[in-house]
């Protein structure tokens, strides 16, 4: 019986590791390109070698890293192409999580979910002035689809989501400033919340159709430098 307690702590530990792990990288704590060092990991989210060791495996299958003999981990960059794939699949799951939102937006408590996204996103299109870098519009993109994917009763479709959302947290954009109009991120967010909240079904799938495309076309338009060459 201890034995088992002891292996589902263990077990525990390390998936938090990889948590942690996949969270600095979704964050930009940890940069396409960086090399992850194991004694600085260890120290950093005081664990063992073992667990950072499987939990760096385990990230590598997901595609978040690299691990190259001789050489140690790093944080893998990402091409273009897959980014294309990766849109696709997360423009396709924007329709479902908003069809799915619509169905249980009269719900006081959802309502007030969706209220105070509507808020967040007025406040930052406001601030426009002072978020002007790649990274703040991508992690407005991620803050206001998360939002939408939390009131779905799916939990399946929040975690594809997630995955896939961190899989693009993988763009060399640290410090890179937009070069597009920043009508191309963010323009419909407020238009799709408010016809969610009217119930207008209609607009609202025709407004996240018309915001995908946009941001897709946002975030294949930035530079080469952003993607991988390999």
């Amino acid at each position: 019986m201890n034995t088992m307690k002891k292996t589902d702590d263990k077990q525990n530990i390390s998936e938090s590791t990889v948590e942690l792990i996949r969270k600095s990288i979704r964050a930009g704590r940890f940069v396409p390109g960086q090399r992850l060092v194991e004694s600085d990991l260890i120290q950093q989210f005081n664990t063992t070698n073992r667990q950072v060791r499987d939990a760096l495996r385990l990230l590598e299958g997901e595609g978040l890293i690299k691990i190259e003999k001789n050489r140690g981990a790093r944080v893998r960059e990402i091409s273009n192409h897959e980014v294309a794939c990766i849109l696709d699949i997360l423009n396709s799951l924007s329709v479902l999580a908003v069809q799915k939102a619509l169905e249980v937006s009269a719900e006081p408590d959802i309502k007030k979910i969706i209220e105070k996204s509507l808020t967040e996103t007025r406040k930052f299109k406001k601030n426009l002035s002072t978020n002007i870098t790649v990274h703040n519009f991508l992690n407005e993109n991620v803050r206001f689809w998360d939002t939408i994917a939390s009131v779905v009763n799916n939990p399946f479709l929040w975690e594809i989501n997630s995955k896939l959302e961190t899989l693009l947290s993988r763009l060399k954009v640290q410090g890179l400033t937009i070069s597009s109009s920043p009508d191309l991120w963010i323009a419909k967010h407020e238009e799709i919340l408010v016809a969610i909240l009217n119930q207008d079904a209609k607009r609202a799938e025709k407004l996240v159709i018309k915001s995908s495309n946009d941001v897709t076309k946002a975030i294949i338009g930035l530079s080469k430098d952003v993607f991988s060459q390999e």
